[in-house]
């Protein structure tokens, strides 16, 4: 379970590069590209546009997870949430 203040610390590495996510994804224990997607989009707030933007569910999980950082850089989950 991840708490609020590292969810706010995932947050904060859009403003990294994507080295600094990946840290601390795997800080916060998650070791499998469906781990670190569960987290992303809790940090994002589950936006819809995300989902849109994340394919179809029967991809396999590597390729979710790529196409979730692309939005997470993307900035599009931030108009509701920041």
């Amino acid at each position: 379970m991840v708490t609020a203040m590292q969810l706010r610390m995932i947050k904060d590495c859009y403003n990294s590069d994507r080295n600094a996510l990946q840290t601390k994804l795997e800080e916060f224990g998650a070791s499998s590209n469906e781990e670190k997607s569960t987290i992303l989009l809790k940090a994002m707030g589950s936006p819809n546009d995300v989902f849109y933007s994340c394919g179809e569910s029967n991809e396999d999980d590597s390729e979710q997870y790529e196409a979730l950082v692309g939005a997470f850089y993307s900035g599009v989950w931030r108009s509701n949430s920041v």
